[in-house]
């Protein structure tokens, strides 16, 4: 079964912050990140569950999985239906559990 891919407004502005951030680095290599991003995303259409259970990971129980990109990367999503909604992408050092709002 392949399922519905839906990036929210939020995790766009990740993305844009990602790239505008490694821009620094120059134009190419910011472009091969973001490039990096949206493919790993678009193979959870196929394999939904490769990402972890977050509530595995933390003391307050919650639907979110994620998956991690390339060591350098975390992007946020709930399984909903037949669609993977992708809530957030971060940067691996930001304090990502806070801005989720758990524990």
């Amino acid at each position: 079964m392949s399922y519905k891919l839906r990036i929210s407004a939020q995790a766009q502005n990740d993305i844009e912050s990602i790239y505008n951030y490694v821009l620094k680095d120059g134009i190419t290599i910011a472009k091969k990140q973001a490039d990096l991003i949206y493919s790993s995303l678009e193979n959870l259409e196929l394999f939904p569950e490769m990402g972890a259970n977050l509530s595995t990971y933390t003391t307050e129980k919650n639907d979110y999985k994620f998956l991690a990109i390339k060591k350098t990367y975390i992007a946020f999503y709930k399984i909903v239906g037949d669609e993977v909604r992708v809530v957030r992408v971060f940067r691996g050092e930001q304090d990502y559990l806070r801005q989720l709002g758990i524990k």
